[in-house]
């Protein structure tokens, strides 16, 4: 039970109760939809699945190649996924991990990655590639001065 100074939880615990009681689920018109929306012999579909697995790919290949120039970070070509784990080489750049590199990369260059230590991985960030080429060209040069900013090594 939710307790507060004034009662002004109240509301808000009465309408957690109210929505906890609702039934949530895919309307019947949804549900109807579904197999023709799956349907592997519908030529409209298929063409669809098709450029979006080139798109993907395109922006994997573009975003990887990008971030492989970058000094100190090390990326392989996702199999699957829409993110890229880069490796951070903390000898070359001067982070002390990846939670620092994420956290300076952020109020630094306003691009966010997720540090690998959230997924139980040290000296990693996780990057999306889903997004448009030019999005991407734009965070990969601003990690890229990031790295070059930080480098051990100065250019």
């Amino acid at each position: 039970m939710l307790v507060s100074i004034y009662g002004s939880l109240a509301e808000v615990q009465a309408g957690t109760h109210r929505l906890a009681q609702v039934i949530l689920g895919a309307s019947h018109l949804t549900q109807s939809a579904i197999p023709a929306l799956l349907d592997g012999c519908n030529p409209t579909l298929a063409l669809w699945k098709e450029n979006l697995r080139k798109t993907l790919a395109n922006q994997a290949e573009l975003l990887c190649r990008r971030l492989n120039e970058c000094h100190g970070l090390e990326v392989a070509l996702p199999q699957g996924a829409m993110y890229a784990m880069v490796r951070i080489s903390t000898e070359l750049l001067d982070v002390a991990n990846d939670e620092e590199f994420s956290q300076m990369l952020l109020q630094e260059e306003n691009v966010f990655v997720l540090p690998g230590s959230a997924f139980g991985m040290s000296h990693v960030f996780r990057v999306v590639y889903c997004l448009p080429p030019s999005v991407l060209e734009e965070s990969t040069r601003r990690i890229a001065a990031f790295c070059r900013r930080h480098s051990k090594k100065h250019w």
